[in-house]
């Protein structure tokens, strides 16, 4: 059995992929005049872990093993986020919507209970859906790759 190896470079690659694809998918749908929801978020951290799990895969040539596993989806919830703070912070900047949007929901509206509830709810959706990328998916995509002898 392998050691284990230190997962800081994917963690760094999911969050570059994660910001683009972020981007990318904000610019389309704001092209296409169409709504964003969460599932586009969803969408970007699963493209980004698989991104990040395919450059694991050819590096070792095995799958991540369990600790690997748990590290790389923690580490990749973090980087989600502060990629997502980032944007907002950004997009608060360029747009100057600050006030409205305190306007909209002023200090005070909701107890810090629903806040952290929402907040707990909405990581742990994202935690599944990187708990599945880098263990279901990331399973075919080695299989798929070893198939097709690229492994």
């Amino acid at each position: 059995m392998e050691s284990n190896v230190h997962v800081g470079k994917y963690v760094i690659r999911f969050g570059i992929v994660n910001l683009l694809l972020l981007v990318a998918i904000a610019v389309v749908l704001t092209l296409l005049g169409v709504d964003g929801n969460s599932g586009t978020s969803v969408a970007a951290l699963i493209g980004a872990a698989l991104a990040a799990g395919n450059r694991f895969l050819k590096d070792h040539k095995r799958l991540p093993n369990p600790s690997e596993k748990r590290r790389l989806t923690w580490l990749s919830l973090l980087a989600a986020a502060v990629v997502s703070l980032c944007l907002l912070a950004a997009f608060l900047l360029w747009s100057g919507a600050t006030r409205e949007l305190l306007s909209m929901h002023p200090p005070g509206t909701y107890t810090a209970g629903v806040v952290l509830g929402l907040l707990a709810f909405l990581a742990a959706l994202h935690f599944l859906a990187l708990s599945f990328s880098y263990g279901f998916l990331l399973k075919r995509q080695y299989e798929g790759m070893i198939k097709k002898g690229v492994l």
